[in-house]
């Protein structure tokens, strides 16, 4: 009963939006010890679920992909096209979507929404034009591949196991799933979606968004370190079973890596783990733990 109960108040908390989510899971881990349901051992024990290590490190891995020129040609194609407003919308939503699946949305609006804003006060157009519809298919693509945000999939897939899920989910599954919906927002956004937009003038805007610029670059030395180590990272994560090595261990090697090679330092490292997200997949897997081992699962 005490596990049905704050099971219920975690759905309440969620529901209302105005808690944020690191909140709400350190109230689990919380509420779940001092109610003797769990051992502070226990109700902590998600913090090193291997499927939370594997995602914390798959932060680092996306972290310095963002500092490979491949941003850049998105970039360089989204202003190109600048003067032809529906092929802007198009390549402004595939480039907001592939950043989208290397790191997270918000990591993506803060690419592109300088960019976005400075081609929307030169072609004299609404920033509400090109902004939402790109920040929209951002949000679809995020998680759509095991790249940043994406790795917590498979924590999710834990998490579903443990609830009597009878089928595991592969990498895989969740980017298969999520491409006609990506297609499907992309393609209302180019031809419907950014009629709909208020079409507001950017004078009334007082702010000082006019940089493109998106952080520091990589030399060509490290950036094809960068490329090496990522795309090693990702092949073996891919080849797990071929290769016996765990995609937790080969993920948390390749963002080492790219701190010792230079690609990223420790605070770029550190800082692109998004650690609200960390305590939401600690707090949810002990609540899941709980229900499992309580029989509240069962009820």
């Amino acid at each position: 009963e005490i596990t049905l109960i704050i099971l219920l108040a975690t759905l309440v908390a969620f529901m209302t939006g105005k808690i944020p989510f690191s909140v709400i899971a350190s109230g689990i881990i919380l509420a779940l010890i001092m109610t003797g349901v769990m051992t502070p051992a226990e109700a902590f024990s998600g913090f090193i679920n291997t499927n939370v290590v594997m995602f914390v490190a798959m932060f680092v891995i996306g972290a310095g992909l963002t500092k490979t020129k491949l941003i850049d040609h998105a970039q360089n194609l989204v202003i190109r096209y600048k003067e032809n407003p529906r092929m802007l919308i198009l390549l402004s939503c595939l480039a907001a979507s592939l950043m989208a699946c290397i790191t997270n949305a918000t990591a993506t609006a803060a690419i592109m929404i300088p960019l976005l804003v400075g081609i929307a006060n030169d072609i004299g157009t609404s920033r509400s034009k090109l902004l939402f519809p790109a920040m929209a298919c951002a949000n679809v693509a995020t998680s759509m591949t095991f790249l940043g945000q994406g790795a917590s999939n498979m924590t999710w897939n834990d998490i579903m196991m443990e609830g009597g899920a009878p089928h595991a989910l592969h990498v895989w599954d969740f980017t298969i799933a999520r491409i006609p919906l990506l297609v499907v927002a992309i393609a209302y956004m180019v031809f419907i979606g950014h009629k709909l937009m208020p079409d507001i003038d950017n004078s009334k805007f007082h702010d000082t968004v006019n940089s493109t610029e998106t952080g520091c670059r990589l030399t060509p030395a490290k950036e094809k370190i960068a490329f090496v180590i990522i795309g090693l990272t990702i092949a073996g994560m891919l080849f797990e079973k071929m290769i016996g090595i765990d995609m937790y261990l080969t993920a948390s090697v390749g963002a080492v890596l790219l701190v010792l090679t230079g690609v990223l330092s420790e605070q770029e490292a550190l800082s692109s783990i998004h650690q609200p997200t960390v305590f939401l997949f600690a707090g949810v897997l002990a609540l899941s733990d709980a229900i499992r081992l309580t029989g509240a699962g069962d009820v």
